[in-house]
């Protein structure tokens, strides 16, 4: 019979492990369909409850205002556009509910599993693209096709990396869907691992493989992070210049054509935000002006045009599709959880950390990302944990699940 400490570790593992596998793209030969991947997520709430007065904590109150919120937003768009919310965003819901379920201690265990595993793989998958562009050699175990509503690319699939076919200007995203996303993954990361001495080195592998997604959004919160987080010191300041010096000298050509141009060939900032089409634009102002922002168009009454243009997401397309009146309950419901979590006293890195998610969200659909908001749930309680440890170092509270 498996003892009640060994089915807690196994269960850690196994969220952790489908943590991971959530930030794999759906055109990787390793991803699963819609189906399977909502009957594991299934199968780990119920093993939750197996095991709850171990894993679960009876007294969380924040997974009913998460549901809540979620479930008014999803009752607007379905009563007046029709759009009943899809079989990937209940898995959504149910992951995250669980995630918020989870009692504090053995979320931070799972959380430190979480870190460990998908800093390997961003290793691993580092390792292979820096062989492959280095000598153009690597191990294609196939060709995948990703289609989307706009066009077809080809792609080869290697054991840690999908490489586009005819990019010539390779962007590092391992085994996520694009760029963007190795970029903001390790940009939270990097909030999250820093103060936490048991995970400094996947916080390295964070911030190596978040400047070789060349993703500018990434430099940005970087920049974020060094201003509001690190002391500077000489030490720091000669360890960064060193570090830097040499990724510029290794990667020079791919970061001047992606970010350093990028930058100076713009006439304002606003050409910086690519984040919509000029389609797109124009039919958000005519909902606007017209009132149907308010609650949205839903996802099933978006024009062909905005369709074919492609290149759209973000903020606005979120607030395109579920309207005004959607964000601002989402935003109430995810802060006041938050804040919730936080003993409802937020600290300096909690405010910090807020205003990281909600910048985030206007770049990138943050929302529905599971590998993002078990980062959203655990900060709360690291901020806690690292000012007791400041008072106090020989702080005990979270016993074995200890970071």
């Amino acid at each position: 019979m498996i003892k009640s400490r060994s089915r807690t570790e196994i269960y850690s593992y196994l969220i952790a492990i489908y943590l991971v596998y959530s930030t794999i793209a759906n055109y990787s030969i390793y991803y699963l369909n819609i189906l399977m991947n909502s009957v594991i997520i299934l199968i780990l709430f119920f093993v939750g409850y197996l095991i709850r007065p171990i894993v679960i904590n009876s007294s969380n109150r924040d997974v009913s205002l998460f549901v809540l919120g979620w479930g008014v937003v999803y009752s607007i768009s379905t009563i007046i556009n029709g759009a009943f919310p899809s079989l990937n965003q209940i898995s959504f819901l149910i992951i995250c509910s669980l995630l918020l379920l989870l009692d504090d201690g053995f979320l931070s265990l799972v959380f430190r599993r979480y870190v460990w595993i998908l800093s390997l793989l961003f290793l691993l998958s580092a390792v292979e693209y820096i062989v492959y562009i280095i000598t153009g050699k690597g191990v294609v175990v196939a060709t995948v096709t990703r289609v989307t509503q706009v066009k077809e690319g080809d792609f080869n699939h290697l054991y840690f990396n999908i490489i586009s076919v005819h990019n010539i200007l390779y962007r590092f995203k391992g085994l996520c869907s694009e760029p963007g996303v190795m970029g903001t993954i390790c940009a939270f990361m990097l909030f999250a691992t820093w103060r936490i001495k048991s995970l400094r080195f996947p916080f390295f592998v964070f911030l190596v493989c978040g400047m070789m997604s060349l993703s500018l959004a990434y430099y940005i919160f970087l920049f974020i992070f060094l201003f509001t987080s690190i002391k500077p010191n000489v030490k720091n300041v000669l360890i960064g210049m060193v570090f830097f010096a040499v990724f510029i000298l290794v990667f020079k050509d791919y970061f001047e054509g992606r970010v350093i141009n990028r930058l100076t060939e713009v006439d304002d900032v606003a050409e910086l935000d690519n984040r919509t089409s000029d389609t797109f634009e124009h039919y958000f102002s005519k909902a606007y002006s017209e009132g149907d922002l308010w609650f949205g168009v839903g996802p099933n009454n978006v024009p062909d045009q905005i369709h074919n243009d492609g290149g759209n997401s973000g903020a606005k397309v979120w607030i395109f599709l579920y309207g005004i009146i959607g964000f601002a309950v989402i935003f109430y419901i995810y802060n006041i959880i938050y804040y919730r979590r936080s003993g409802k006293r937020l600290v300096y890195y909690d405010i910090v950390f807020l205003l990281v998610y909600w910048a985030c969200f206007y770049k990138s659909l943050i929302l529905v990302s599971p590998s993002l908001f078990i980062v959203y749930s655990v900060m709360p309680f690291l901020n806690k944990l690292v000012i007791s440890r400041q008072k106090d170092k020989n702080n005990k509270s979270v016993h074995n699940y200890e970071l």
